[in-house]
């Protein structure tokens, strides 16, 4: 598993550093984790440039709003410094059908975004193949050794109705996420 998390964190920041990408979005919060392991590749990659701009974004609320002017609002609301006109890439850690992935390309190219970039760290064995050209980068060319949740799933996130997921807020599931966070760094320490 540690392997996967770096490789394909590895594989992610090559992606956003070659193609100069400069927001990235992670769908919450199956893929909140793996911003860890882009702030570790960068550190390796980066060579000193700007790492990207990360977000999270919880795609129930828009796979299952049929209007998208209200979520437009409070998107514009809530992350004020992202620009339509800059390239964004959505990040999941894994995709079966495209569902969720196609709903949220759809909200941002709503809101104005020319250039939506979509990438997972692999794909379901049952995606079907002619889907995959549909997808700017898939990081593992294999599916992860631990399926669909590669970086682990976040004890510190709660679901919320809103376009942003909440903090669980309280003292004992912020030391949770802190050890998630480390046994991530540390497929990187494995790895100097």
């Amino acid at each position: 598993q540690k392997e996967d998390v770096y490789e394909a964190s590895l594989n992610l920041a090559n992606y956003l550093k070659a193609e100069k990408i400069p927001n990235v979005m992670f769908l919450d919060n199956s893929a909140r984790q793996a911003y860890v392991g882009l702030k570790e590749a960068w550190k390796t990659v980066g060579e000193g440039e700007k790492e990207p701009h990360i977000y999270f974004i919880n795609p129930d609320a828009v796979r299952f709003e049929a209007d998208f002017s209200d979520l437009k609002e409070e998107f514009f609301e809530k992350y004020k410094n992202i620009d339509p006109a800059d390239t964004i890439l959505l990040y999941d850690v894994c995709i079966h059908s495209g569902e969720t992935m196609s709903a949220v390309k759809s909200f941002f190219e709503y809101m104005g975004f020319k250039d939506v970039r979509l990438a997972v760290t692999s794909v379901n064995p049952d995606f079907p193949e002619e889907k995959k050209a549909a997808i700017d980068l898939i990081c593992l060319d294999y599916h992860a050794k631990a399926g669909c949740r590669p970086f682990g799933r976040p004890s510190y996130i709660r679901e919320s109705g809103s376009l942003i997921s909440q903090s669980a807020g309280n003292q004992e599931s912020r030391e949770r996420g802190k050890l998630e966070h480390q046994r991530i760094k540390d497929a990187f320490k494995d790895q100097y």
